[in-house]
């Protein structure tokens, strides 16, 4: 699999969690409409997602970082 690829996915997920949580708390904020356990488990559930991907996104960084180094040596 194309780490870099896959790098720049996790960042879009990152990104689309951070435009999510922002509009969700603007709605718990302004509206009466998510209220309780259902705007808690939309956060937990985009805060997830977040965290998944931003370790997805320094696993493949050190990745990465490995096979440029072993490009470097002379073993890859």
């Amino acid at each position: 699999m194309n780490l870099r690829m896959l790098n720049r996915t996790a960042l879009g997920v990152c990104a689309a969690c951070l435009v999510a949580a922002v509009a969700l708390i603007l709605i718990m904020i302004w509206s009466e409409i998510l209220t309780g356990a259902i705007a808690w488990k939309i956060w937990a559930t985009v805060g997830v997602f977040f965290a998944v991907s931003l370790m997805t996104m320094t696993v493949t960084k050190k990745f990465q970082l490995r096979e440029i180094e072993a490009r470097k040596a002379g073993e890859y």
